[in-house]
C-alpha cells in the first residue's frame, strides 16, 4: 500500500518539473527580495518539500492506510503541484499567491491530522508548513513588487 504514495510523489514530482520550466528566463527578470532565492533555488526547496512530503505520506499510509489523514495527504500533494504551474506557466503572481495560501491551509489541515495519528509524520510535515509559510511570504513580496495592477 505506501508505495503508492511513492508513485504519487514521482508523478507530483514530474509535474511539477514540468510546470516549473522557466525557458524564457522570466522569473529571474522579476525584482524580488535578496531572501527569496531564484529559480533554481526554488527548486530545490520544491523537491526537498516533495521528498519530506512522500516521507510523511510513506508513514501516514503505512500506519493508518488509506483514511482521513491519507486523503488530507493527497489533497495538500495535489495542491502543492498547482503552484509552479500558475506561478511559470500563467504569470499570475496573484494567483499564485492565493494558491500558495490555499495549499497552506491544506498542509496545514494534513499537518494536524498527522500530527495526532501519525506524530512523526506530523512533525515532518511541520517543517514543510514552515517552508511553505516563508515561500508564501516571499510569494506575496514578488507580487507587491511587480506592479500587482498588472499581474
Amino acid at each position: 500500500m505506501p508505495s503508492i504514495v511513492l508513485l504519487l510523489t514521482a508523478a507530483a514530482g514530474v509535474l511539477t518539473l514540468l510546470g516549473g520550466a522557466d525557458r524564457e528566463g522570466w522569473f529571474a527578470d522579476l525584482d524580488r527580495p535578496g531572501w527569496v532565492p531564484g529559480r533554481s533555488g526554488l527548486g530545490a526547496l520544491i523537491l526537498l518539500r516533495l521528498v519530506a512530503v512522500g516521507i510523511a505520506g510513506w508513514w501516514i499510509v503505512d500506519e493508518r492506510g488509506w483514511g482521513l489523514v491519507a486523503g488530507l495527504w493527497t489533497a495538500q500533494l495535489v495542491m502543492s503541484v498547482g503552484t509552479p504551474w500558475l506561478l511559470f506557466r500563467s504569470r499570475r503572481l496573484s494567483a499564485t499567491f492565493t494558491w500558495v495560501c490555499l495549499d497552506w491551509v491544506a498542509l496545514g489541515l494534513a499537518t494536524a491530522a498527522a500530527w495526532v495519528f501519525v506524530p512523526v509524520a506530523g512533525w515532518v510535515l511541520l517543517s514543510q508548513l514552515a517552508i511553505l509559510t516563508w515561500l508564501g511570504a516571499g510569494a506575496f513580496f514578488v507580487w507587491q513588487l511587480n506592479a500587482p495592477s498588472s499581474h
